[in-house]
């Protein structure tokens, strides 16, 4: 049985960053549009990038006695514009050595707002302060100098494999 935790709202000074239910998670598989219906949004031009659909779309099939707080998506949304700019997410749930692994996309028209800065930032503070979280790590490509950006700017540093990051906030 999906066990559906209750509904958690981050914010930052610009944005909420809102975490979806099952139900939620399933109208944004569908179409970003419904979501944004029934989130009360304007719309946006963006759909899910494949990869994150399809990863999510698995997690759905798989996750029948998850808690929806690890297996779902956490929409960012510009508090003014009332608009949809990103996602962010945890892998999975932590593990015995406690590491939450982070991920996230803003859309094309949102970036290099500093957006993703002040979301990711909120969402690793928020991990760390939680019980069975230990470390907060994201994973980035070498060639992926944007993100390693950000990572940076958000209090990750590099670990010995040059793809992991963890936050030291």
């Amino acid at each position: 049985m999906k066990h559906e935790s209750p509904a958690i709202t981050l914010k930052t000074e610009r944005l909420c960053i809102y975490h979806l239910s099952f139900d939620e998670m399933a109208l944004l598989l569908h179409s970003t549009a419904r979501l944004e219906r029934h989130l009360n949004l304007n719309p946006c031009c963006c759909e899910l990038d494949p990869q994150t659909e399809m990863l999510f779309s698995l997690k759905q099939s798989l996750s029948l006695q998850s808690d929806a707080l690890w297996q779902t998506l956490w929409v960012i949304i510009e508090r003014q514009k009332r608009l949809l700019v990103g996602r962010i997410y945890t892998l999975d749930a932590p593990g015995d050595d406690g590491i939450a692994e982070v991920g996230y996309h803003i859309d094309p028209p949102y970036r290099r707002q500093g957006y993703m800065k002040e979301a990711l930032r909120c969402f690793a503070l928020w991990l760390r302060n939680r019980k069975e979280v230990q470390q907060v790590t994201a994973k980035c490509l070498e060639s992926n100098l944007a993100s390693q950006r950000t990572l940076a700017r958000c209090g990750f540093v590099r670990g010995d494999d040059p793809t992991l990051w963890r936050f030291e906030g």
